[in-house]
């Protein structure tokens, strides 16, 4: 558990938010008025102008500011955010105003009872019928496909332990799915409804694209962590599909040819013959991903990502 003054780091990724900063700065700073933090704005690549607001901020000794010359994504911007941040307890909430800065206290106590990972619900969300309900089939398929249980994953005002962010990395659009990589570690995840703000100022920057780029990713983070220690586990299934229709085929063909003497199986040969060479080559690929999965990681499991801190570690200043 955490005890005494606990040092906390605010990440939040900006893209064409100037309208929303300077109020956001401004909740935020009086809202953690009493606690020790540092603000860290990553700008994605802005073209409005929010790179030069920023830099008013700078003048204030707990802002760090990190400019993109162009936009490279949310997930590449967390992932900068991570490393900058010297903080026992990291909470990233995007600029819009949309995450309210006072649900944060409800964040910290949630990690103080214990938990790694603590996932905002948007429980009431002020969104039309057309984004809440592709966002609630995502999110139970993401349930579904990963066991871990959330109302929100795209949802991104999170908390979360300095362990967890030195155990993961994210990449595309994996921001999102930072729960499921932290669950996969063993890390404990849980989730708490938060308000969600009315947009004030500019647009989204998120459309139906969005869902379908999510979808992949998923499929993305299911593999890795399924098979990437044994990739032959994956490969064999498709090899043992296509061998083993390839010799039902090619018995259907030799039992045609050869017992009903009935003429015309060439089609059916030929594809037979391709599914067995594709099963050949298929197989020869889970070899060599089985070579380079053993030789490049050494046979071996990085097992400090799954090493749980003592109480002594998890102690403030």
């Amino acid at each position: 558990m955490y005890q005494g003054v606990i040092m906390i780091s605010i990440i939040i990724p900006v893209f064409n938010e100037n309208e929303s900063l300077k109020e956001l700065y401004s909740i935020l700073t009086g809202q953690l008025k009493k606690q020790q933090y540092e603000l860290i704005f990553i700008d994605d690549g802005s073209t409005d102008g929010s790179a030069e607001t920023l830099k008013l901020f700078e003048k204030d000794k707990k802002v760090k500011v990190i400019t993109f010359r162009k936009n490279l994504g949310k997930s590449l911007a967390l992932n900068i955010g991570f490393e900058e941040a010297r903080g026992e307890i990291i909470i990233t909430m995007d600029s819009d105003l949309q995450d309210l800065p006072e649900e944060i206290p409800n964040f910290l106590a949630k990690i103080k009872e214990g938990h790694d990972v603590v996932v905002g619900w948007k429980k009431l969300r002020h969104d039309p019928l057309e984004k809440r309900l592709p966002s609630k089939i995502f999110n139970k398929l993401v349930s579904a496909m990963t066991g871990v249980k959330l109302h929100d994953f795209n949802c991104g005002f999170k908390a979360y332990t300095r362990e967890v962010i030195k155990s993961i990395k994210i990449y595309g659009e994996l921001h999102r799915f930072t729960p499921v990589l932290a669950s996969e570690y063993g890390f404990s995840v849980t989730e708490i409804p938060v308000q969600h703000g009315k947009r004030l100022h500019g647009k989204s920057k998120f459309g139906m694209e969005r869902y379908l780029r999510g979808f992949f990713d998923i499929c993305s983070v299911y593999f890795l962590f399924r098979y990437s220690r044994r990739p032959m586990h994956f490969i064999g299934s498709a090899f043992l599909s296509c061998f083993t229709a390839g010799c039902l085929l090619l018995i259907y063909c030799f039992y045609k040819q050869f017992v009903l003497m009935k003429p015309g199986v060439r089609a059916a040969l030929i594809v037979a013959i391709f599914l067995m060479l594709t099963a050949a080559q298929i197989l020869l690929s889970g070899l060599l991903a089985e070579f380079f999965n053993y030789h490049f990681q050494n046979g071996r499991l990085d097992v400090n990502q799954y090493l749980k801190k003592s109480g002594k570690n998890r102690t403030g200043d």
